[in-house]
């Protein structure tokens, strides 16, 4: 799991969600904005009730989100505010799937630096 400061703060969410960019994949949709303050980039994960009613898979989809994050944060700039939203059919995915969606996305992005 990301550390606190590391995660998109709900407060944020409102405003990520006026200026950001929308980049998508099968599974996952990714908005993301540069602000122009430099701090070390937040990320957060959200999983509708619309892809499952059991809190439990839910949860697994936002942790298995958090370590895929936290084994790349040297590779990710700073200044950076995103957020993935599953899409339906995710509750499915094995990890090295969701792994390659996310890192395909950062890349796509320009926020990961490989």
């Amino acid at each position: 799991m990301l550390k606190k400061k590391q995660r998109v703060s709900k407060e944020l969410f409102k405003e990520v969600f006026k200026k950001s960019k929308t980049l998508s994949s099968n599974h996952l949709s990714f908005r993301f904005y540069r602000e122009t303050a430099v701090f070390r980039s937040k990320f957060s994960f959200i999983v509708s009730k619309n892809i499952s009613k059991k809190a439990t898979i839910r949860n697994l989809l936002k942790r298995r989100g958090y370590s895929i994050i936290k084994q790349n944060l040297k590779k990710i700039k700073n200044s950076y505010i995103g957020f993935f939203s599953f899409k339906k059919g995710a509750e499915i995915l094995p990890f090295g799937q969701i792994k390659a969606e996310v890192e395909a996305l950062l890349r796509k992005s320009q926020i990961k630096v490989d």
